[in-house]
């Protein structure tokens, strides 16, 4: 089955497309400034401490909840392949993978 398109058509859906993407872009914006997260899609290891650490269950001490976090955080870059680290070992920089 051929369907035609008319070229108004298109124009207004690509249109309707780019408002949606500018929407969810502000409000990813508004998200990471309400938590305090760099606007990049890169996140530090204090950047997740700082959002993590808090909610783990007060049943953990600190030292427990660091190697949640240390756990966690393996579990996405090896296992996972959901983060890569494109920063050093020392000061590394989390970003989500578009590959998986």
């Amino acid at each position: 089955m051929i369907v035609n398109i008319s070229e108004i058509d298109l124009y207004k859906r690509i249109e309707e497309l780019e408002s949606e993407n500018r929407f969810l872009h502000a409000e990813n914006k508004r998200l990471r400034e309400a938590l305090g997260l760099p606007l990049e899609n890169i996140a530090s290891r204090q950047d997740i401490d700082k959002l993590i650490l808090d909610i783990l269950p007060d049943v953990l001490d600190k030292q427990q909840r660091e190697n949640k976090v240390r756990n966690l955080l393996y579990a996405l870059h090896k296992r996972d392949k959901s983060i890569v680290n494109q920063g050093t070992n020392r000061n590394p920089k989390l970003v989500l993978s578009l590959s998986k």
